[in-house]
């Protein structure tokens, strides 16, 4: 998307997925000059739960079974984290939702590999 042109000089951001039956790998790639500090969101969904864990990836557990889960992963010079959002479900109704966030400050153009598990 080039919802960045406000920027100077403009930046792009384009999203890759590749699914097979057991993973989903993402490349956020954002091009364009400079160094920049750039955060890439995954919304989570009402019914999950994210974790940090001890290793730095995000554990997702489905809220009514645990059992049920997934690991989000990022490379290693990436700092990830976790926050609140407001998730507009209906028109004038809105709940509460996790977003992992992901932080990287580097010189463009930038490559984020995400990989995404489920068990």
């Amino acid at each position: 998307h080039d919802g960045y042109k406000r920027i100077d000089p403009k930046l792009l951001h384009t999203r890759n997925w590749r699914l097979d039956h057991s993973k989903v790998e993402i490349l956020d790639t954002v091009s364009g000059l400079g160094y920049h500090n750039i955060q890439v969101n995954f919304h989570v969904g009402p019914d999950w739960i994210p974790e940090l864990t001890d290793e730095g990836h995000i554990k997702i557990f489905k809220a009514n079974d645990p059992g049920k889960f997934c690991t989000l992963r990022v490379g290693d010079r990436l700092d990830i984290g976790l926050k609140t959002k407001s998730w507009a479900f209906q028109f004038g109704k809105r709940q509460k939702i996790w977003c992992i966030s992901v932080d990287i400050a580097a010189l463009l153009p930038v490559k984020i590999l995400t990989k995404i598990d489920w068990a």
